[in-house]
């Protein structure tokens, strides 16, 4: 098989599934009324929606790989009710408009179930919640306490997030210095690949065409040019996240950063007596080097971590099983887990998701060019490209609901979002933020230099602000 074609044999969510089909002729497609670019998570639910409000359309997605080669391929599995930086959001709503908020975020997980069941997609979805762990320091604790009372400051309800004293956190996890944690009810861990498959399934039964190994070489009003052949389109979807082409009207709005992800073995029930206890949970160490770990439905532990950025806002997705990438989350895995060592790793993957000047995401539709535009998750796409794809399917209808009513909703075009200052200011600030984190963690978890600790949090909360 072609080198494009083939998946990597270190991506945990590939294994026992079948390889990707090799490119197939693209079809002689003439007009469309959407032609949506990426069949990432955004682009598939925003087909699936818009055949749900428009089933006489024709739909085409374009991608430039496979399904579940990028982003939505290669995360760690989370599946989350809410969306990055939604303390902002709703903290600054009125009373009614934060509750249909809150009602659209908290339903994320079982409105992605109820279609799961509805078209019988079998992706590994266990809801189980997620527990924010303060870990190993006491650090972690009172970083807690304070996120904890922004969330309620925000007009969180408390059955949305609320402290688990050691004792009830240690009934879902074992680690050797756990002091509490954090728990939410409305996360689910899933096989991500599994689900893009399953969509595309589901969409190709709908008659929605994917194009794979379809290069999009330009976009502009009503028109996609594909693999040299120019489309009329009546509305245009940039779902392709994370690859902004110089052409892309989002290049200087996306900053592509990866993150990387490690798996144990199948591990055995007396293991994760030892580790996990409860089959499903979603769980992260509260540290700002921003981990996130499950135990998968297979019985392996999936672990990651934040990772890097390419100068240049270079996208990246192959890596070696030696990369120097995976040290990070193999040694934060090893010291929440001592029991488990580095022979216990099987599986190491990454890939680049994107953020957004602000770290914002955000759903837009100009309708002028007729292009929607979604994306700036910052690694909680999984579950927000499910409701940004309900939300630009009714932009593009013209439906109009709640959905379309939120603060993350853009009418018009693209230029309305912050662009991310040239290089070298993204390098040097996202790998000075990253070694600042690197080293308040080392030396709260070492238990050195104690009167250093408060300034240096200080300082990286500075750094930190300089960049969103």
């Amino acid at each position: 098989m072609p080198e494009s074609t083939a998946v990597p044999q270190n991506l945990l969510w590939w294994q026992g599934l079948p390889e990707p089909e090799s490119a197939a002729p693209c079809p002689d497609l003439q007009s469309l009324d959407a032609a949506i670019v990426g069949d990432g998570f955004t682009g598939l639910w925003t087909a699936y929606f818009l055949k749900q409000l428009r089933p006489t359309w024709r739909i085409a997605i374009f991608e430039q790989h496979y399904v579940g080669y990028g982003a939505s391929g290669r995360n760690g599995g989370w599946l989350i009710g809410g969306m990055a930086g939604q303390e902002d959001w709703l903290g600054s709503l009125p009373d009614s408009q934060r509750q249909q908020s809150q009602q659209l975020l908290y339903g994320i997980v079982e409105s992605v179930r109820a279609v799961c069941d509805a078209h019988q997609i079998d992706c590994d979805f266990n809801h189980a919640g997620v527990l924010y762990a303060a870990a190993r320091y006491p650090e972690q604790a009172h970083s807690a306490h304070a996120w904890l009372k922004a969330i309620q400051a925000s007009g969180q309800p408390e059955s949305a997030f609320h402290w688990l004293a050691k004792p009830d956190a240690e009934n879902l996890l074992h680690m050797p210095d756990l002091y509490g944690g954090l728990y939410s009810p409305h996360c689910a861990t899933i096989n991500p690949v599994k689900l893009c498959l399953g969509l595309a399934s589901t969409l190709r039964e709908m008659g929605v065409q994917i194009v794979e190994r379809a290069r999009v070489e330009e976009v502009s009003n009503r028109r996609v040019t594909v693999n040299s052949q120019p489309l009329r389109c009546g509305h245009i979807v940039l779902a392709s996240e994370a690859f902004p082409p110089a052409w892309h009207p989002l290049s200087r709005k996306r900053l592509p950063v990866y993150s990387n992800v490690i798996a144990t073995r199948s591990l055995s029930d007396h293991e994760w007596q030892q580790t996990v206890k409860k089959p499903g949970l979603a769980f992260s160490d509260l540290c700002r080097s921003i981990t996130y770990g499950q135990r998968s439905q297979g019985g392996h532990m999936v672990f990651g971590a934040r990772g890097g950025y390419q100068f240049g806002a270079k996208a990246r997705f192959e890596f070696t099983q030696n990369d120097p990438a995976f040290r990070a989350p193999t040694t934060f895995l090893q010291r929440l887990f001592p029991s488990l060592t580095e022979q216990d790793i099987q599986y190491r993957w990454a890939g680049s998701l994107a953020m957004s000047r602000g770290f914002r995401p955000f759903a837009g539709f100009d309708k002028d060019s007729g292009i929607a535009y979604a994306g700036g998750y910052g690694g909680e796409g999984v579950g927000a490209s499910h409701l940004f794809g309900q939300t630009l399917a009714e932009l593009i209808t013209e439906t109009g609901s709640v959905f379309t009513e939120q603060p993350w909703v853009i009418r018009g075009n693209p230029s309305q979002l912050k662009n991310w200052e040239a290089e070298p200011m993204p390098w040097l600030g996202y790998h000075t933020l990253g070694r600042l984190f690197a080293l308040e963690d080392w030396l709260c978890h070492e238990k050195k230099l104690p009167w250093l600790h408060k300034p240096l949090n200080t300082l990286s909360r500075f750094a930190s602000g300089l960049i969103s």
